[in-house]
């Protein structure tokens, strides 16, 4: 994980009824996570989110985030989840150090490649380890399930004057009152509001808008 810039991961396999958690955190970090409970309040198990989070964080990521921060001087840096059917995939980061690398898409396509690595290695514990994991894709579909994770497209960072145009547009401004405020022509406008979405990878601005503000790139 060092070589990745990272000191820690935990991968959560989750179906209705069953959780397994493959991770690298030291031991004694894992018994002060079961011996308090901390499952209770982990965000990361029984969400809906599906693709990158825990970026622009909600209340409740927010303070475990803070929790683990002072329990065990590690920093939170973003998640990830995937969602076949019933069955969700999710990774969460961590680093000792608060200077830790930023999001880039290069080094998040090295993260999935190794959270893959990890299920297939361990894929075999963790279904005879829990019963409805053994009748889950992880086991049944193997490297063709593993394969279809995290596929969901990566995104860019929209440049400064799209995110300019993209954050007044989230405020329910038309065009033209942008272009008022912004100074740039109506077809500039337009050109940051369409490059936005693309580099977003949304069909609607107002997608594109909510994905910028979990990223903490907007406010």
């Amino acid at each position: 994980m060092q070589q990745l810039g990272m000191d820690y991961i935990s991968i959560y396999i989750e179906t209705p009824r069953n959780l397994s958690v493959v991770s690298n955190l030291p031991c004694d970090m894992k018994l002060i996570y079961r011996d308090e409970n901390l499952f209770y309040e982990d965000p990361m198990i029984r969400n809906q989110k599906h693709g990158l989070f825990m970026m622009q964080r909600d209340e409740k990521e927010r303070k475990f985030s803070e929790k683990i921060k002072s329990k065990f001087s590690v920093h939170n840096i973003y998640a990830r989840s995937s969602i076949i059917g019933s069955t969700k995939v999710s990774y969460v980061l961590g680093c000792k150090d608060s200077h830790y690398s930023q999001f880039n898409n290069n080094f998040d396509s090295r993260i999935i490649e190794f959270t893959k690595f990890m299920i297939r290695k361990y894929r075999h514990d963790i279904s005879q380890e829990l019963s409805e994991m053994k009748m889950s894709p992880i086991n049944i579909a193997g490297d063709y399930f593993i394969d279809q994770l995290f596929t969901d497209e990566q995104i860019e960072k929209p440049n400064y004057g799209e995110l300019i145009c993209l954050s007044l547009a989230k405020e329910g401004l038309s065009m033209i009152e942008i272009s008022n405020i912004t100074g740039y022509t109506i077809n500039t406008v337009k050109s940051n509001l369409k490059n936005s979405r693309v580099k977003l990878q949304a069909s609607k601005t107002i997608d594109a808008a909510m994905t910028a503000l979990n990223m903490g790139w907007i406010s």
